[in-house]
């Protein structure tokens, strides 16, 4: 059994907040995400068999783990382990999407790969159960079983879609910029949890500063929405990820940001002619960043 070719999205935090560590280890996080078209490519099939899980990795110049340390692969395990081995799966992943930028396409992988396991096998875990599973791969995994802008808060596994929250996401004009960096995630928690006292206004008000529920009118952002706790953490370990941002700055965006806590950083323009001519800038100034263009058409994209 095959389900075809798919690509797995990545994501974009348009917002995050980071409250204090909890004595399960994770932070409380307050975010709203979206899912941007840059995706990896990648195929499951499904076969009856003794549970071997096997990952083929097409070709690429991004340089990722065949073993149960890249999370597609993990994903197959842990849901052979809770359903039962009675399949072998075969993975092939071919990896667009960069690493290490927060742009969650590991996460990606693995949700994607859970969901459409539990497709091809007669559908034995309901969504709850998928969402659980997720998240024992990593806090972001649990938004890639539904892909869709929502609220997201606890470690990452509470999701509320903007839709139900009687929020507007309005058009998005937004350019992603990524250095040639891989930023560790553990690394920049650790870092951030040297520096905070205080936690944001996460743990001042026990929610995001931003809550989506603010945009249900359909008013344009404003910049201070595109707030990121990790923001000032990555531009001490990555200075090429501060520079970027303050070009999109310069190239006209009234926003720009970083996303999860990698060096890819974001910018928030108001016509896409704006934005493609601010990519193609700042492309042209450092052929070595990589410069994507994505319209976010609305919460229902």
């Amino acid at each position: 059994m095959s389900d075809g070719l798919h690509n797995c999205y990545a994501k974009l935090n348009l917002c995050l907040h980071v409250g204090p560590r909890r004595k399960d280890g994770f932070h409380e996080l307050g975010s709203v995400v979206v899912p941007i078209p840059w995706a990896d490519e990648l195929s499951v099939d499904v076969k009856k068999g003794s549970g071997r899980v096997s990952l083929e990795l097409g070709k690429s110049h991004i340089k990722v783990p065949s073993d149960e340390s890249n999370l597609a692969f993990k994903a197959a395990v842990e849901f052979l382990k809770l359903v039962g081995s009675n399949y072998d799966i075969h993975i092939k992943l071919t990896k667009k999407v960069p690493i290490g930028a927060g742009l969650a396409g590991g996460s990606a992988d693995g949700g994607h790969v859970l969901r459409v396991l539990n497709e091809l096998t007669g559908k034995p875990l309901d969504t709850a159960s998928l969402i659980k599973l997720a998240s024992q791969l990593g806090s972001d995994c649990p938004f890639f079983i539904d892909p869709k802008p929502v609220w997201m808060s606890g470690r990452g596994e509470k999701l509320v879609p903007l839709t139900d929250l009687g929020c507007i996401l309005p058009p998005l004009y937004l350019v992603v910029a990524i250095p040639d960096i891989s930023l560790s995630t553990a690394e920049i928690f650790r870092l951030f949890d040297q520096r905070s006292n205080n936690h944001s206004l996460l743990t001042q008000r026990g929610t995001c500063a931003i809550h989506p529920c603010l945009l249900a009118r359909g008013d344009s952002f404003e910049a201070p929405v595109f707030y990121n706790d990790l923001a000032e953490v990555v531009f001490e370990i990555s200075l090429q990820s501060r520079v970027l941002r303050d070009a999109l700055l310069d190239a006209g965006a009234y926003a720009a940001s970083v996303t999860g806590a990698g060096s890819a950083v974001f910018g928030v323009f108001d016509t896409p002619e704006r934005a493609d001519a601010a990519a193609t800038r700042i492309g042209s100034a450092d052929p070595g960043v990589i410069t994507e263009v994505f319209w976010t058409a609305g919460s229902s994209s």
